[in-house]
């Protein structure tokens, strides 16, 4: 017997005659096992289109992290901005200037670039000299997708999260990365659990 998915629930089981028969998990338990799988592939498809309609966003990601973000005014020196990352143990600060608006990031990389073209006179300088100015931010309601795009087309590795023109968070791309590597472990699980079932 041939057989078709319909969308809906119960699936339909179509014979190569056109006759249509609704089919239940508890008849197919006992039947065809191919029944089985029909039945698993319609649900599965609904699950996937379920999560499709909820796409992962930026505010995801903080309510797991935590919404912390280490941040230093651009009068700030180069070495006192040094100090922080090497004793939070990050990777980049957000700049801010004296009304508390973002004006920029400053990274490690900002922090090897100077040093390699100008010294370790670097370092006394107001991090404002050495930030990357008018960096690139995002919303919480910015998509995971979205951020990816941005993160990989410009080269991004962190991006603040400006919300109605105040910073609420920083999100990095090992964050991002993180959480698509958590949600499709869950994912898996939960196929398992269900095969297993």
């Amino acid at each position: 017997m041939s057989a078709a998915i319909f969308s809906g629930w119960p699936p339909f089981l179509f014979s190569t005659q056109g006759a249509a028969e609704p089919c239940r998990a508890a008849q197919c338990a006992r039947g065809d096992p191919r029944d089985f799988d029909l039945i698993f592939l319609a649900k599965a498809a609904d699950s996937e289109a379920q999560s499709k309609e909820v796409p992962l966003k930026v505010e995801h990601i903080l309510q797991s992290k935590g919404a912390d973000v280490f941040a230093v005014s651009d009068a700030t020196s180069v070495k006192e901005a040094v100090d922080l990352l090497g004793e939070k143990n990050i990777g980049a600060v957000v700049v801010k200037n004296a009304q508390g608006g973002v004006t920029g990031i400053f990274s490690e990389r900002d922090v090897v670039r100077r040093l390699k073209n100008e010294g370790a006179g670097v370092l006394n300088r107001p991090v404002a000299e050495c930030m990357t100015k008018d960096p690139f931010t995002c919303t919480l309601d910015t998509t995971l997708d979205e951020l990816m795009g941005v993160m990989t087309n410009r080269r991004i590795r962190h991006m603040p999260v400006v919300e109605g023109g105040r910073l609420v968070g920083i999100v990095s791309i090992g964050d991002v990365v993180k959480r698509k590597i958590d949600d499709a472990e869950r994912e898996a699980a939960a196929l398992k659990e269900y095969i297993a079932s």
